[in-house]
């Protein structure tokens, strides 16, 4: 398209299906009244798509200038203010500016409230960012910050390599659960929406990639006065360090006996007055605990780590 080769240092591959784009902007349903945020649109194949959709504005932002014309044809080819270029790299870009410049004073929703905002991401996301960039928005979301300040309910529906969708939506005591499984849904509901075959990008990937609608929860699973979205990683790190070994044998890399059934008490109702349940818990592989389970120990975890500064020091390593 516009004789313009895929990047494979910029991790592209470019879908060109129009089929599976209007498929994808369906998944984001009613856009009419909203600020479509686009990540990487390359040519603008599903630029298109989300534009026959008819979004309040739609602002792309690309980072590789040489799909700057196809961009600004498809720009010049709708209404005065309805498409904005943005070129940049996301990982780099201030989401807050970005929202706010855009955004009306009556379009920004409180991030506190339980409405969902009136801002969408989408997009086809470069294999190589789009694990860094799902924890970026994970973590703004779960903080209020970023591009989140302005409604933390922005639903993003968003393209990954089909094993990293999976990974995203597991349940526990699946060989895909793991740290993506809990961070995610600590956070979001997510929702695997469907797998797009490799054959419909140009070039082809070696791999299929997944269709992911993630909705913020109304009460996310982390409360930041306890337990951080970066606390919980820690956490996680820790216990998915062999996600196939008992909870017990990875926490005592860090933790003693004690410590470890006292951090393992948080998934049990009644906490540590119930020692047969809590040796059951650590017992079990960590790969078979829910994600209420590992939410509920990292508040243990946290409350442990900041009463011993021996234990904090240690922890640096984690």
């Amino acid at each position: 398209m516009y004789g313009l080769q895929a990047s494979k240092q910029l991790s592209q591959n470019f879908l060109l299906n129009l089929h599976v784009t209007d498929k994808i902007v369906r998944v984001c349903g009613d856009i009419s009244n909203k600020t479509v945020i686009e990540i990487g649109p390359g040519p603008g194949c599903l630029t298109r798509s989300i534009l026959q959709a008819n979004p309040k504005r739609l602002i792309v932002v690309e980072k590789d200038e040489r799909f700057m014309p196809a961009l600004q044809n498809l720009q010049q080819s709708v209404d005065d203010g309805k498409m904005h270029i943005v070129q940049g790299d996301i990982l780099k870009v201030d989401q807050f500016k970005l929202v706010d410049h855009f955004l009306e004073k009556d379009e920004k929703v409180l991030k506190n409230s339980d409405e969902l905002a009136n801002v969408v991401f989408i997009g086809n996301l470069p294999f190589g960012i789009a694990t860094p960039l799902l924890i970026n928005w994970l973590k703004d979301c779960a903080n209020g910050t970023g591009a989140f300040a302005f409604g933390k309910k922005i639903p993003m529906v968003l393209m990954f390599q089909k094993e990293v969708g999976l990974r995203m939506s597991a349940k526990n005591s699946t060989k895909e659960f793991g740290r993506l499984s809990v961070s995610s849904q600590s956070v979001c509901d997510v929702e695997h929406m469907f797998v797009v075959n490799a054959k419909s990008f140009v070039p082809a990937p070696k791999v299929d990639a997944s269709v992911m609608r993630l909705i913020p929860k109304t009460t996310p699973l982390i409360d930041n006065s306890l337990v951080q979205f970066e606390d919980l990683e820690q956490f996680c790190r820790i216990i998915f360090n062999g996600k196939r070994k008992q909870l017990n044998t990875n926490l005592s890399s860090y933790f003693s006996p004690k410590q470890c059934a006292y951090i393992a008490a948080g998934a049990v109702e009644g906490g540590s007055k119930n020692m047969d349940s809590v040796n059951a818990v650590l017992s079990q592989r960590s790969q078979d605990l829910t994600v209420e389970e590992i939410t509920s120990m990292a508040r243990r975890f946290v409350r442990l780590r900041e009463s011993d500064p021996a234990i904090k020091d240690l922890l640096k390593r984690a």
